[in-house]
């Protein structure tokens, strides 16, 4: 399918507030993780929870290049929001489940793979909450225009436009 149409269903109001958000934050997370092979379940789990939530895949595909961008910047953050993670209070925790038997493939045991999805899950909330209230207020002054338009309700009444 054309890029300019999943562009124009996510604008016109196929995709559910839910759905934009979701794929925000989990595109984010996505784009935040260093790459496949230190984590591999981490990836695997992210792209599990996308498409079970049916969120909106191109956005969360943008987002998520974004993400990859942005943590080609922020790697010195990530590295220090890691190391305090596994290093500071939260040692037990983090030793834990880079040792689970599933979890291990998370990668956490990195200090950029959790900060970085720290780092991720922050961006991507400010990104969901953004986009989210701009596509709706978007769609309401597009609604307000055609109910309130004349020219449009008696081009909408004709026959052969229904």
């Amino acid at each position: 399918m054309l890029i300019t149409r999943k562009f124009g269903k996510l604008i016109r109001g196929k995709a559910t507030p839910f759905q934009i958000f979701s794929a925000c934050i989990l595109g984010m997370l996505i784009g935040f993780i260093p790459g496949f092979q230190q984590a591999p379940g981490l990836v695997v789990f992210w792209v599990g929870c996308l498409l079970i939530l049916n969120a909106n895949l191109f956005l969360a595909g943008l987002v998520g290049i974004l993400g990859k961008l942005l943590l080609i910047t922020l790697i010195p953050v990530a590295f220090a929001i890691g190391r305090f993670l596994l290093e500071g209070p939260t040692t037990p925790l983090f030793a834990a489940l880079a040792n689970g038997p599933i979890t291990a493939y998370f990668g956490l045991d990195y200090y950029v793979v959790p900060g970085g999805q720290v780092l991720g899950l922050v961006l991507g909330i400010a990104i969901g909450i953004a986009l989210t209230k701009s596509l709706g207020a978007y769609r309401r002054k597009m609604q307000r225009l055609e109910n309130d338009s004349e020219r449009m309700n008696k081009w909408s009444s004709k026959g052969w436009v229904k």
